[in-house]
């Protein structure tokens, strides 16, 4: 027999559709960056390794760190010209993200921790560049200066793990929502009476036929059949017969629920025991299982609190902490330059080596 509504039926099924692609590609596009995010911290780690390697390995062992130590021009030692090749694609080609983000986030005149990051490694990167390069001018090779590579490379090899792990958490948590969209069924079992007129429709009593036909092809006021081991298509009243349904998923009961004439179902869960006959309440996006979705879908997709306040706190403490560096440096070349501190501290280090 034909339904009429067709239209009401295709449009349920166009929301249903588009809520199950839009999780789809949620998915896709949360697996990417996940994969993006560890394709850039385990690229990173191909310079950090290595720069971990010489400094805290090699440099402790007597014959490498005499290899080490060699010149390789006048000036340079091999140990600087290893961790300088190491730690430059380190920090512009691992660190990009920071940089790009740090300059959106100028733009916009808002200070995040990647300016932080981004200033913090940029530092440490270019005061052992600038070291090697007086060292060269001067022909005296800087023994220290290049031991701030591994400060620069091991910070953005440590956010970027940061990231990945962040990542793969929203992931896990996207997880929960796609096994929440599986509870939904594709199919259920459409009653259609043979007398339609009839005010009240008594399975018991009333001749109908039954059809097997797609869950977003039932409209509400429709009536639909359950039985023993079927998921409850939509959410509805019981008009006859008596279930024993499980709610677990929904409302974490443990115990299956007795239902009778007249009882609420919930689209979802699952007849236990008993057969029996609903009419439809709310379908598509109407339904409990579909608003539990989209909660946990923009949940997953916006910040936690938490977060928002981190933001706001990263705000004040970002422009803190670059003017108490500022000052901390100006002050120190200040007493160095005055003679206040004693010269035994410096030994043969300049003040903005020291």
């Amino acid at each position: 027999m034909e339904k009429n509504g067709g239209g009401g039926a295709t449009a349920a099924s166009s929301t249903a559709m588009t809520g199950e692609d839009r999780a789809n590609m949620m998915r896709k596009r949360q697996e990417d960056d996940m994969r993006a995010k560890l394709r850039a911290f385990l690229l990173s780690l191909i310079g950090t390794l290595p720069i971990m390697l010489i400094t805290m390995v090699l440099g402790y062992i007597p014959a490498a760190k005499e290899v080490l130590m060699s010149t390789v021009a006048p000036g340079l030692t091999l140990e600087a010209l290893l961790l300088w090749i190491l730690a430059t694609p380190v920090q512009f080609g691992s660190g990009w993200p920071f940089y790009r983000s740090s300059y959106h986030n100028l733009k916009n005149r808002m200070l995040g921790m990647d300016v932080l990051v981004a200033m913090g490694t940029s530092t440490a990167y270019f005061y052992s560049v600038g070291l090697i390069s007086k060292g060269i001018h001067d022909k005296v090779p800087e023994m220290h200066g290049a031991h701030f590579f591994e400060t620069s490379a091991v910070l953005i090899s440590f956010v970027l793990l940061g990231k990945w792990l962040q990542t793969r958490a929203v992931r896990k948590t996207s997880s929960a929502l796609e096994k929440l969209m599986g509870l939904a069924p594709k199919t259920a079992l459409l009653v259609t009476p043979e007398n339609p007129k009839s005010k009240e429709f008594d399975p018991l009593v009333d001749e109908y036929t039954e059809k097997e036909v797609s869950v977003d092809s039932i409209e509400s006021g429709d009536i639909v059949k359950i039985i023993r081991g079927m998921s409850v298509p939509a959410d509805g009243m019981l008009l006859a017969g008596e279930l024993s349904v499980v709610e677990s998923m929904i409302t974490g009961e443990p115990m299956p629920v007795y239902k009778s004439q007249g009882s609420k179902m919930i689209g979802g869960t699952i007849v236990a025991e008993g057969t029996g006959f609903m009419i439809v309440k709310n379908v598509g996006r109407d339904t409990a299982l579909s608003k539990i979705c989209r909660m946990v879908e923009e949940a997953a997709a916006s910040q936690a609190p938490i977060q928002q306040y981190a933001d706001k706190v990263s705000s004040v403490f970002v422009p803190i902490v670059v003017i108490i560096s500022i000052l901390t440096f100006v002050m120190w070349v200040s007493l160095c330059s005055a003679g206040t501190v004693p010269e035994e501290w410096l030994g043969d280090n300049l003040c903005v080596t020291f």
